[in-house]
């Protein structure tokens, strides 16, 4: 072989070189910086269509830690798992070639400044942190006007397709469902949106049975009672969020999912079926609306659909169909899974995404 007619790296078009780093990966394109300034220059202004290091988790909680957890294929240890702290301004500046499949947001009471946090980041980078998946944990019991910050997070320091908001305090669920149009101006249709709900509530403490409606994927988990507030203010903000009141500014709407609600379930049922057949907005209600069931009655179940016009679907036991709409919506609600029902809003012929989605 004649070396003389092997070109030099620098003689290499660089949208020939960087067709070829786009098949590697990231270790290895690094190492190929140090082969020439020309190496170094072209991949260095390419980092936006060049591979990335996969981060698994990225945790901000304000009351633990600020920190990137990568997996060090180098250990002798499989699956050895390593912690960067995002202090570091060295870790922040090297953001930019990272994307994390899990980003974790925990909001707190006492708590140090996630924003803060998160725009040294971008500032360093000059770009978004970058994640496949964000769930951002609220757990305040004050300062609900910090979900107003929610559209500034997902628009200009954190880029993601999926996000869930989970609520430990239901009080700040109602207040974002009270305001969506300062808390959830997400106008990205490749950003999913999730909410979930987990805590306890009850009928003394919330009236289900209003007629308003009310949509949004969303969690609550932390236990209330009306000495803590007077819910004699919020009702209806709930119900009219369920039926896709002021859900305009999200343009895409996944779940809401709702856990540990200590009342008759049956009244909560009767509550979303009447919002759901008369909701006006359709195509702004969220795709699924999900429950836990600790006191299910099969025949109940089927006893209350039944009697609200809904048809058993195609012999699935537990599932069943209202296509008293209208408009042609079509109502589904699915009970057969364990201690879960869930309710989707259809258009014909659409089949819907299963629990395991």
């Amino acid at each position: 072989m004649n070396l003389e007619n092997i070109p030099s790296p620098s003689r290499i078009p660089s949208d020939l070189l960087l067709d070829i780093l786009q098949y590697n990966n990231r270790d290895d394109v690094d190492k190929c910086q140090y082969l020439s300034s020309y190496f170094n220059l072209i991949i260095a202004k390419s980092y936006h269509i060049l591979p990335l290091y996969f981060l698994e988790e990225i945790l901000l909680d304000e009351e633990q830690e600020f920190t990137a957890t990568i997996i060090d294929s180098d250990k002798e240890h499989e699956n050895y798992m390593e912690k960067l702290d995002l202090e570091d301004s060295y870790v922040q500046a090297s953001m930019y070639k990272c994307i994390a499949k899990h980003l974790k947001l925990a909001v707190r009471d006492e708590s140090r400044d996630i924003i803060q946090m998160l725009g040294k980041i971008v500032k360093n980078n000059e770009l978004p942190l970058k994640a496949l998946r964000c769930e951002l944990l609220y757990t305040k019991c004050f300062d609900f006007d910090w979900l107003e910050n929610i559209p500034i997070i997902f628009t200009n320091l954190i880029s993601t397709e999926k996000l869930k908001l989970t609520f430990h305090a239901f009080r700040a669920f109602l207040y974002l469902a009270g305001n969506p149009k300062k808390c959830l101006p997400l106008q990205n249709p490749a950003l999913e949106l999730n909410i979930e709900t987990n805590e306890t509530w009850s009928n003394a403490e919330y009236n289900w049975l209003n007629e308003q409606a009310l949509e949004l994927n969303i969690e609550t988990n932390e236990t209330w009672s009306n000495a803590e507030y007077n819910w004699l203010n919020e009702q209806g903000v709930l119900q009219r969020f369920i039926g896709g009141v002021g859900l305009d500014t999200i343009a895409n709407r996944e779940y809401i999912y709702f856990e540990n609600v200590e009342q008759d379930e049956m009244d909560i049922l009767q509550a979303f079926i009447k919002i759901l057949r008369n909701c006006e907005n359709p195509h702004l209600l969220f795709k699924r609306y999900r429950f836990v069931l600790y006191c299910r009655d099969e025949q109940r179940l089927h006893n209350l659909f039944t009697q609200q016009g809904y048809l058993p679907y195609k012999a699935v036991v537990g599932r069943y169909q209202n296509h008293q709409r209208e408009d042609g919506w079509i109502i589904e609600v699915d009970f057969c899974h364990a201690n879960r029902l869930e309710f989707a809003f259809l258009l014909p012929n659409q089949e819907r995404i299963g629990f395991n989605e």
